[in-house]
């Protein structure tokens, strides 16, 4: 459906309209994506201690090939923009020029999630233009927090890196993430500063985890430990810095967060597998169980239920708008809804969880209830 030119400014500020449109864009199929979320690399050069590698998880180390690269682009023309993301550093993939090159001669653009170690002067020089972003994640301010969470890195390259990034590239925007954590609660008005001084978005992740020792490290064990964020939101509005968090309690709410995800973003593995959205890709393989624990309880995702094809395997119009892809917008749909939700209430929502229905998770996303991300 077009938006006419007069309703696009209105429909960016109004909660009415914002409603209307995505009541009349889920109607039909899909239109082909404009954007994609890309796994290039699953190779890392650190080993943080929250990431599922440490868990288990199932990877091999592989790296997308460029001639991969152009045949996803070949099979979906309609992209104009791709978020490079996933397990592993994507400044470790020996093509990842190559690829924003060919992107830029495709007009598409790219965001790159990053732990900014291997960044040099000659390699941000080296930055091709259609680089819209860079995300980072930095968890604390101290060079020894920082250095026990993100294992083989160190903060005062990440630190330099940044900065010689919004020296050289003032073009590129930059976003800071950061993990809310129960020892990094007092310094969220230092990152509130270092986002000023970079001119960076800032956001507050509420993470999520298998292991119960790094769960508890999490600020979500501790809703008392709450009133620093809401000091730090209140900081970043003084000073005009783009912060976004989510509320402090469990809440569905057209503010934060509709899932356009199945909509819009489909989410490919290095292999070529599809994700339903990269909220599912927490596990190295998309065809197993992914144990999720949220304040001590653990329910078990059933990633493969997400698994919705393979692009060099199938017609990826035959997955976009297949059988698979309608049933999970209808599952999508069938669990929308507006309001708030007590602990109590999600608690019983994930004791109740079953896999009788293939898309059943939906009901309790924990993305979707601003509850993690």
């Amino acid at each position: 459906m077009l938006i006419p030119n007069f309703l696009k400014s209105k429909l960016k500020r109004s909660t009415t309209f914002l409603k209307l449109y995505f009541k009349l864009i889920r109607k039909s199929n899909a239109k082909p994506p404009k954007k994609l979320s890309l796994e290039i690399t699953e190779k890392c050069n650190l080993r943080c201690i929250m990431c599922n590698r440490n868990l288990g998880a199932d990877h091999k180390e592989r790296v997308m090939s460029f001639f991969d690269f152009k045949k996803i682009l070949t099979i979906i023309p309609s992209v104009k923009h791709i978020d490079i993301m996933g397990f592993g550093e994507p400044f470790l993939n020996p093509d990842l020029f190559k690829m924003l090159e060919y992107g830029a001669s495709n007009g598409v653009s790219f965001s790159i999630t990053t732990n900014a170690q291997l960044l040099n002067e000659p390699i941000i020089k080296k930055l091709t233009n259609n680089i819209k972003s860079l995300w980072f994640s930095i968890d604390s301010l101290n060079s020894k927090k920082y250095e026990s969470i993100r294992v083989g890195g160190n903060l005062g390259r990440l630190l330099r890196n940044i900065r010689l990034v919004h020296k050289l590239r003032p073009d590129i925007e930059l976003v800071i993430q950061t993990i809310l954590l129960k020892s990094n609660a007092n310094e969220l008005k230092k990152f509130v500063d270092l986002a000023d001084e970079l001119n960076a978005e800032l956001r507050f992740i509420h993470p999520l985890t298998s292991d119960p020792k790094i769960d508890l490290m999490h600020m979500h064990n501790n809703q008392g430990l709450y009133k620093y964020v809401n000091e730090a939101v209140e900081y970043a509005n003084s000073k005009g810095v783009r912060l976004s968090s989510r509320p402090e309690n469990p809440t569905m709410s057209i503010k934060h967060n509709i899932c356009f995800e199945p909509w819009k973003e489909p989410y490919i593995m290095i292999n070529g597998d599809i994700l339903a959205c990269c909220f599912m890709h927490r596990a190295m393989n998309s065809r197993v169980l992914y144990s999720e624990l949220y304040r001590k309880q653990k329910i078990n995702v059933p990633l493969a239920n997400y698994y919705m094809g393979n692009i060099f395997k199938q017609g990826f119009s035959d997955i976009w708008n297949g059988k698979a892809y309608k049933l999970l917008r209808k599952s999508v749909l069938a669990t929308e809804f507006e309001g708030s939700v007590s602990f109590e209430s999600l608690h019983d929502l994930r004791k109740q969880f079953g896999n009788k229905n293939r898309f059943n998770y939906c009901s309790i996303c924990l993305w979707r209830l601003c509850c993690a991300c």
